[in-house]
């Protein structure tokens, strides 16, 4: 289903330690800047939050800094009010983290010793997974599926470790299936190949979101129909997540009015990856307060480009 309007969201993660002080603090700050669609607080690596949960055999892994989101705005009285996004380390990324055997020489190729090629381990994952998507989808408002790993596996001609196309598309339906009525998407950051552009269009996801800010190649990577005939709306990266240098409200603005008219009126504007590298001069608070003041030009530019279209 197409996301109607434009709208802002975050990724879940910044430059600050877990602790339960910044986690409160990042959610304020997402909630006084009326971002749209304002993401838990990921302060931890995205695949350690739900991999320990899995080798502990926890039967919803990754769930608990959305359950603290939770319970957090509850106490507040805002449960009907934020609308929460939530992401989910997705199959692919989390076993391209698990390693199941060394490689026999040198001469292999990259994670050739990971669950990639172990179709009964993508099972299980799938299996757990669909469990935690399951429970995030009774509360939040959007849940994104994060693969980062899948711009690396699906190039130009051809996908790697063994995999098709009908594999990758029945994994992403099957945890879309699982979040139940709310909208469901897919960040992807890195350049995005054609082939995996296509295969996106062929999910039941409905929300595409990839990084164009710092990849412009990625302006072209899809037809206006070809979006509205699948029903996907498109979250555009438009603020680096590597370069500290504050995007202006100006900057912005006419970045907006660029996809607007490539791709039209029903589209999400974000960050173009998480900011949790984005550490200035050594220190992590300052690398935190550049990031929210991204994000509060961000909002302030969807919010001109609003008013005056």
């Amino acid at each position: 289903m197409i996301l109607e309007g434009l709208h802002t969201a975050t990724m879940g993660s910044f430059p600050l330690d877990d602790s339960v002080n910044n986690r409160t603090r990042v959610l304020e700050d997402l909630i006084a800047l009326n971002i749209d669609f304002p993401n838990y607080p990921q302060l931890i690596d995205m695949g350690k939050q739900f991999l320990h949960d899995l080798e502990k055999g926890c039967s919803l892994p990754g769930i608990e800094l959305f359950d603290w989101t939770i319970e957090y705005i509850k106490n507040r009285n805002l449960l009907n009010t934020v609308k929460l996004k939530a992401c989910v380390t997705g199959v692919f990324t989390l076993a391209s983290y698990i390693k199941i055997k060394k490689p026999r020489s040198t001469d292999v190729m990259p994670l050739s010793n990971t669950a990639l090629t172990d179709i009964s381990r993508l099972e299980n994952l799938t299996v757990a997974l669909s469990e935690t998507c399951r429970k995030i989808g009774r509360n939040a408002s959007m849940v994104f599926i994060d693969e980062p790993i899948l711009s690396f596996m699906v190039g130009k001609n051809r996908i790697l470790y063994g995999l098709d196309e009908e594999t990758i598309v029945q994994i992403y339906n099957r945890l879309r299936e699982a979040c139940g009525e709310i909208y469901v998407g897919t960040h992807i950051c890195g350049r995005i190949s054609p082939l995996l552009a296509q295969i996106l269009l062929n999910t039941n996801l409905d929300i595409l979101s990839h990084e164009f800010h710092d990849i412009s190649e990625n302006f072209h990577l899809y037809r206006k129909q070809n979006l509205i005939e699948a029903c996907k709306t498109l979250a555009v990266g438009c603020l680096s997540t590597k370069n500290p240098s504050i995007e202006s409200v100006e900057e912005i603005g006419t970045y907006i009015g660029k996809f607007t008219k490539k791709y039209g009126k029903n589209m999400m504007f974000t960050p173009d990856c998480g900011f949790r590298n984005l550490i200035v001069n050594g220190s992590k608070e300052i690398g935190y307060d550049v990031a929210i003041q991204k994000l509060k030009n961000m909002c302030k530019a969807l919010s001109i480009y609003k008013s005056i279209k």
